[in-house]
Formats: C-alpha cells, structure tokens, sequence
C-alpha cells in the first residue's frame, strides 16, 4: 500500500472517531495544506485523496454542528458586587470554533445529504477525475440527473425506513408495511413516467 493510501485511511479513521469540532477542524485544515502541496507538486492522485478528506472532514463537521447546541447570546446579567455582569450562553459561538456562517452553512447543508448519496457524489467525480469540493458535491444535487428507476426506487425505501423506525411496530410489520409501500411507491413512478423512445 502506498504512503498516500495509508494516510487517506488513517486520515478516513481519524473522521470516523473525532466527536469535537476541533478535532475534525484540524484534519480540515491539514488536508487543506496539502491540497495547496499536491496542487504545487501537480500530483493528481494525492490531490484527489485530500481534498476528498476535506469535504469529508466539512460533512463531519457539519454533523457535530447540527447535534450541538446553539449559541442564544446573552441570557441578562446578574449583579456581583457592585457590577452588572452580563450572563453569557455557555454553547460555543461559531467564532469561538474558528468557523465562519458561510463554512457552517456549506458544512451542514454537505451533512444533511443521505449518507449513500454522498458517498455516491463523491465517486463520481472521482471517476471524472474531478477535484472534489463541497461546492461541487452540492452542485451536483443541484443538477437534474437522468432518471434512474432503480435509484428512485432505493431512495424512496431510505426515507421510508427513517420514517417509520420511530413507529411503535415491530421490527417484522415495520419491514413488511415498509415493502408493500416501496411496491406501491414503484407502481406510482412506473406509472408517472413514459420513458423516451
């Protein structure tokens, strides 16, 4: 395995267990560097790897974002002594995080795609042999794709399957309901749509 390869895993791994912004901000911003590096050094297959990290690294931290409690600002004051001291909300500020409101909006609107979609983005730029960013992952949920009746189909049974694992069935009427809605749900796409000739 190459030296690259071990580095994009480690980096992969490094993600998938960071729990605080800080930690995810700071495999951020390395790849960042590096982006600049294999950007000099016109090396195309480095340049792939990290900057996917990168955009990784912006949906993981647009996770934690979405999970952690916002910053309401100053909630009055109290006296101490002599002096009004405002009480200030304990949630970081985004300026406390080093992050800006358009990296916060960018990194929660990346973490708001279903998981497989992403992956699925991500590999198709690859596959174009594409510079991967956020912009473009996002520009690509912005772009009317070719219609894919399948995928229609396997997205429809994702959003059933969020929706109904807080119904108090059991886990066998869960899926079943689940499987007779997604043929129903394929019957209505087959029927709306008249392929071109």
């Amino acid at each position: 395995m190459s030296m690259g390869l071990v580095k994009y895993d480690a980096a992969r791994t490094a993600l998938a267990a960071a729990h605080r912004i800080d930690e995810v901000k700071s495999i951020h911003d390395k790849a960042a560097a590096l982006t600049a590096y294999a950007r000099q050094a016109k090396d195309t297959q480095m340049m792939v790897w990290v900057t996917e990290i990168k955009v990784r690294a912006e949906r993981r931290m647009g996770e934690l974002l979405r999970e952690m409690p916002k910053n309401t600002g100053a909630k009055g004051s109290q006296v101490t002594g002599t002096k009004k001291v405002p009480l200030k909300d304990s949630a970081p500020t985004l300026h406390d995080l080093n992050i800006t409101k358009k990296e916060s909006a960018r990194c929660q609107k990346v973490a708001k795609m279903p998981e497989p979609e992403f992956d699925q983005r991500i590999k198709d730029l690859k596959e174009k042999q594409e510079t991967i960013t956020a912009k473009k992952v996002l520009a690509i949920a912005a772009t009317p794709q070719p219609w894919d009746k399948a995928r229609a189909v396997q997205r429809l049974a994702q959003v059933l399957n969020r929706e109904l694992a807080g119904w108090p069935h059991d886990d066998d009427q869960r899926i079943l309901f689940a499987n007779e809605l997604c043929a129903f749900g394929q019957q209505v796409i087959t029927s709306i749509y008249v392929p071109n000739p």
